[in-house]
């Protein structure tokens, strides 16, 4: 039995990313939950990345770009920092 996770097909104008990669900061717990309950609501593609960082180690999840675009629409744009 193979548990090699099978890539997904890269979507080059709708890329899968993680909220840290969209709002490029770390989003915390609390914002993770309530993407992730969205996603569920929408039955949306969600995939997992594990990480290893200084201030992190675990998986996160990745979501379609227009999934977070739709989520944030109504709140404050990520910053061009």
């Amino acid at each position: 039995m193979n548990n090699t996770p099978t890539p997904l097909p890269e979507d080059q104008d709708d890329p899968m990313m993680s909220l840290y990669e969209y709002l490029r900061k770390p989003a915390g717990p609390e914002l993770g939950k309530e993407v992730a309950i969205y996603a569920a609501r929408k039955h949306a593609e969600v995939a997992t990345r594990d990480v290893n960082t200084k201030s992190y180690t675990g998986p996160v999840h990745l979501y379609r770009k227009s999934l977070l675009d739709s989520y944030f629409q109504f709140t404050e744009a990520p910053s061009e920092d």
